[in-house]
């Protein structure tokens, strides 16, 4: 073969190799480039949603328009209901969303009031727990803006024909103004709580109930041994109901400003009429639906002055401040404790200033959000710049900003701030004549200039899961480099980077099962475990909603929770019904937080089996069981047929007198009460919160805000105002897999719970240390972020299936969700099974 023929073969192949790679080339930036648009249309589809000007949004908290449940599903479980439904369910939001939403709010300046809307059939779905931490959201809501930022609630009617919605006027009372249709009708009628009794069907069928229960107030069997209450059943009920309507009522009478017993004789009254409604002063007035902007934007209006006047003191604290911190500058060097702390409440003070509807400082002109939060992020980092210093020498000032770029960019901003302290970040208060413009301005102001614009519940929640989805992952980037650096650098101590700085949140709700579902042993205790390891969470904070379960699973989560209360502080927070074997796990619990609403204790056990032998024969049905051992036909298919012998019924009261020794001694271990006490308040009895805190079951009133702030003040949180809160699952986020996968942050495995750095898998060996997270530190939290958006965007196209568009939506999200690169994301976090085993010990 001669030489000209090999090089032309060559060149061929090259050209060939080439073109390939060209075309490979095309194919991966036009991937890439579809993948960027695809991503920024599902962030700005979120945000476009929400919108961005200040004081122009109003937070329409409308119940009826979503289901609120304790967890959420996660993107594929939605998606899997949305579409067996045909689209028409309800999006879910958790409760800890909803709440966490109306607190932001507060203090958010787009939001200038809140409308809470509801009817008694979206709200029959939640307990009276559930009602009353919605209820003290709005109440802090107020609370924090003194009033100036309007709350009405509005309904058609406070049930239809007269029906009962104490629930609903519950929520609603805690709100400034209230308002209901005309042809409306106030249901204020009270508690009532109906049992069903089905013995009598059960005879007629030929099936016989068994029941062994531990004790009296055990009554959860009743429904199929009894016809009618009985004297222990009705005596606990009555005293329940009475708890919880007297609470009921002392809230009310607080909210309206009337006194208890005239909103008990009103309840004795009802149901009420419209204009009795009013003239009761149990609502502000009647309105229709399209009359509440108007009635909205007349409210802001009236409330002016009011916002007027905490501005006048703002300002002049902010100019008192400025006083001396000029004083001070003169007199002192910068880094001098005086002039620091100085500089600290005049920080401080610009914050609270900042905080006052900043909209109406600046007549005429538009302030984004996006102005507003570089501002308080420039405040919040100048405060913790100079808190840093406070405790330095000068000449350790130097070298740290020799080495720290960011403490030596915020001294010169600092440096610059005491030489010219009279303009602040965001207003002019040089003059006075400018600081009286601003103090009472008159002027119309942005928000009234505008058309005010209604925001969803729904999108306003799923744009703060994407804030702090996205602040999740950069925390947990910054904490990995920060022990990586730690580690190579012995002037700094490992434990200033290690210490927590977030509340893990995990979810025990639904029946205890031996399993991995949402109330299963198998999950809580995986999850538990991450929460342990992970060396960023300071506290753990245990959402129980759990009416009780298998006595084996209840003790394989308390001996979990009672491991992790050696290491981090567990705070458990009490849903609607906390009893039987959800109350069993949550004993050994550092702290308990229930509501006043709050059904808990059930301090019991019981077993219930049927005999289906006159069933059986009446429809010609036999069952003969061959075995091999005394008792193995005591739980064979037979046994449904004969009732058990003697000795067989003396071994279950044996087990049932074990299971309930157990439950009261780790109760009076766990809640530190002496035994005979537990032994008095236990014998199966209910208990309402209020209850519940004078006999020492639960140590102090509130929902998930409370237990938070508790969680903070445990786990050594209290300095840092606002701790990320981490909603673990059993499997790591997309955005965390990817980072393990790449090296960033370790896998599950190796996290060492004596907060080691290993080095092995912290930076890939092809990348720099500082050039690997720089990447990392865009990376993840934009991929957290789309996480986020995607779900918010999948969750629109599902439950729009209606829509004429929405096959095509669905058909490209079908694409989209086939990609094996999504599987993690959309994968449950947990995996439903159905048990074929005979739950032989439940608890109620």
């Amino acid at each position: 073969m001669s030489f000209r023929r090999i090089t032309t073969g060559a060149w061929k192949f090259t050209k060939f190799v080439g073109r390939g790679v060209r075309t490979t080339l095309v194919v991966v930036g036009l991937a890439a480039a579809g993948s960027l648009y695809v991503t920024h249309s599902f962030y700005r589809n979120l945000q476009n949603r929400v919108p961005q000007e200040l004081g122009t949004g109003v937070l329409d908290l409308d119940l009826s328009s979503v289901i609120v449940v304790e967890n959420e599903p996660s993107p594929g479980e939605a998606l899997f209901q949305a579409v067996q439904s045909g689209g028409r369910t309800k999006p879910k939001i958790s409760l800890r969303r909803l709440v966490a939403s109306i607190d932001k709010a507060a203090s958010d300046p787009r939001i200038t009031a809140l409308i809470a809307r509801g009817d008694d059939l979206s709200t029959s779905s939640l307990g009276l727990a559930v009602v009353k931490d919605i209820r003290d959201a709005i109440a802090r809501f107020r609370k924090a803006t003194n009033d100036a930022k309007p709350t009405i609630f509005y309904t058609d009617t406070f049930g239809e024909l007269m029906g009962n919605a104490t629930s609903l006027y519950y929520l609603a009372s805690v709100c400034e103004d209230i308002r209901m249709q005309p042809s409306g009708s106030l249901g204020w009628v009270g508690l009532s709580t109906d049992v069903v009794f089905i013995r009598k069907l059960l005879d007629q069928l030929g099936i016989v109930p068994k029941v062994l229960a531990r004790y009296e107030y055990k009554n959860a069997p009743n429904t199929f041994t009894e016809t009618q209450l009985t004297v222990h059943q009705r005596e606990q009920l009555q005293v329940l109901m009475s708890s919880l309507g007297t609470k009921i009522a002392e809230d009310v009478a607080e909210s309206r400003n009337l006194s208890i017993e005239g909103v008990l004789a009103l309840m004795n009254e009802a149901p009420l009429t419209a204009k009795e409604s009013v003239s009761s002063q149990l609502i502000q007035g009647l309105s229709y639906r399209d009359d509440l902007m108007d009635l909205i934007k007349d409210k802001v209006e009236a409330k002016r002055s009011l916002r007027a006047a905490a501005r006048t003191i703002a300002v002049d604290e902010c100019l008192s401040t400025v006083e001396q911190l000029q004083q001070q500058h003169a007199k002192f060097p910068m880094t001098s404790p005086n002039t620091l702390e100085a500089a600290n409440s005049f920080v401080k003070s610009c914050q609270r200033l900042l905080d006052l509807f900043p909209w109406e400082m600046n007549p005429g002109k538009s302030f984004h959000y996006k102005e507003w939060i570089e501002q308080r992020k420039l405040l919040e980092n100048l405060e913790s710049c100079l808190e840093q210093v406070s405790h330095m020498s000068d000449e350790e000032i130097k070298e740290r900003r020799q080495r720290d770029p960011w403490l030596d960019k915020y001294l010169k901003y600092a440096e610059t701030v005491m030489s010219n302290a009279s303009t602040l970040p965001f207003l002019d208060l040089s003059n006075a004549s400018k600081r009286a413009e601003i103090a009472n301005n008159e002027t119309h102001s942005q928000m009234t200039d505008n058309k005010l614009k209604r925001i969803r519940l729904l999108d306003y929640a799923f744009e703060m899961k994407m804030e702090d989805s996205i602040a999740s992952a950069r925390e947990q980037i910054e904490r990995i480099r920060k022990k990586q650096r730690a580690a190579k650098d012995s002037d700094q101590p490992q434990s200033q980077v290690s210490s927590p700085s977030s509340v893990a949140i995990v979810y025990l709700v639904g029946s205890i099962m031996r399993d991995e579902s949402s109330g299963g042993s198998k999950r809580l205790c995986a999850v538990l475990e991450r929460a342990v390891r992970d060396d960023s969470v300071g506290a753990i904070i245990l959402r129980i909603s759990s009416p009780g379960g298998s006595y084996v699973a209840s003790d394989t989560i308390h001996h979990a929770i009672e491991t992790a209360t050696k290491v981090k502080p567990v705070i458990a927070s009490f849903g609607d019904v906390v009893a039987s074997g959800g109350y069993f796990s949550a004993a050994p619990c550092t702290c308990i937080v229930a509501q006043p609403t709050t059904i808990t204790g059930s301090i019991g056990a019981f077993t219930l089996r049927f005999i289906f032998k006159e069933a059986a024969e009446k429809l010609g049905v036999s069952i003969e069981s061959p075995a091999f051992g005394k008792h193995a036909t005591t739980f064979a298919g037979s046994s449904l047929l004969e009732d058990w012998d003697k000795e067989m019924q003396d071994r279950a009261d044996q087990f049932l007198d074990m299971c309930y020794e157990d439950f009261v001694e780790k109760v009076s271990l766990g809640r530190k009460l002496e035994g005979e006490h537990v032994k008095k308040i236990a014998r199966g009895r209910i208990w309402s919160g209020v209850d519940a805190l004078n006999i020492g079951l639960v140590d102090m009133f509130g929902g998930i805000f409370e237990a938070t702030q508790e969680a903070k003040r445990l786990g050594n949180l209290e300095r840092d105002s606002t701790p990320l809160i981490k909603e673990l699952g059993m499997k790591p986020k997309l955005s965390e897999q990817i980072a393990q996968y790449f090296g960033w942050i370790p896998p599950e495995h190796e996290f060492s719970k004596d907060n080691r750095v290993h080095g092995l898998w912290i930076v890939p060996s092809w990348l720099s240390f500082d050039l690997s997270y720089s990447i990392a530190h865009q990376m993840v939290p934009f991929i957290a972020g789309w996480e986020v958006a995607f779900e918010y965007w999948m969750m629109q196209q599902t439950h729009s299936w209606m829509d004429p568009n929405g096959f095509s939506y669905l058909w490209s999200g079908g694409i989209l969700l086939s990609s094996p690169f999504l599987s993690s994301l959309l994968s449950p976090e947990r995996e439903f099974h159905v048990s074929s085993e005979t739950m032989s010990n439940r608890e109620n």
